[in-house]
């Protein structure tokens, strides 16, 4: 098949299905693991990623069936993500991101830190992820039918919203730290020098390049 202008690209449906058709019916699944309208994306792994992997043999065919339990659900998508970030299988996603942070940090040119974005995330969030991906895939799959199973949202990564009457997606389940506790302490830490800097060099007429031109609440300094 040829395009008509240069400017546009011909893709020929029939080939693409025959080339695919061994991975066609993981395709949803990979579709909702890796981002779209109710699953959050993972920064740089991408649709074209995802069926490079699928392609290779890895199999993603447990998101989206409403019989499996939630736990080999986690577990099959970890085996993929941590392909998709060029990572053997893992048991959780903790050490698939443990790995990657060693992979890029330890390169004799390293110039500076990586971003924590280009990162896996954290096997607690990832699990609310997944969790979102297969009640979004198995909504998809019920579309058509009478009988679509009875799943409930807030059991699969959402919780309600009284205020807004809405589903806000959980990043971490309840009692589940967004860091853990010595990186919080430096964090909090870091954020008062910065603060107090900006404070007292404000004062006296000097430029702190740590304050990054942050400014308290005028306050009076006693001096003895």
């Amino acid at each position: 098949m040829e395009s008509t202008t240069e400017t546009r690209t011909v893709i020929d449906i029939g080939a693409t299905t025959k080339q695919h058709a061994d991975i066609a019916c993981q395709l949803l699944a990979a579709h909702a693991l890796t981002g779209c309208d109710t699953v959050a994306f993972m920064w740089g792994i991408g649709k074209a990623k995802a069926v490079k992997v699928l392609s290779s043999g890895c199999k993603l065919l447990k998101i989206g069936n409403p019989d499996m339990a939630m736990d080999e659900v986690v577990q099959e998508a970890t085996h993929i993500v941590a392909r998709c970030y060029g990572c053997a299988s893992s048991e959780n996603m903790s050490s698939t991101r443990y790995e990657v942070w060693i992979g890029k940090t330890s390169k004799r040119k390293v110039t500076s830190i990586p971003k924590l974005k280009s990162l896996p995330p954290t096997s607690e969030a990832f699990e609310e992820n997944v969790k979102r991906a297969h009640y979004q895939v198995c909504t998809w799959k019920a579309a058509l039918e009478k009988n679509p199973p009875h799943l409930l949202p807030t059991d699969l990564g959402w919780e309600k919203d009284e205020a807004t009457k809405s589903l806000l997606p959980i990043t971490v389940p309840e009692g589940v730290a967004l860091a853990p506790p010595d990186v919080l302490k430096v964090i909090s830490l870091a954020d008062f020098v910065k603060r107090e800097c900006s404070f007292v060099n404000g004062r006296i007429g000097i430029h702190c390049p740590q304050s990054s031109g942050v400014k308290l609440p005028n306050r009076r300094v006693h001096r003895d």
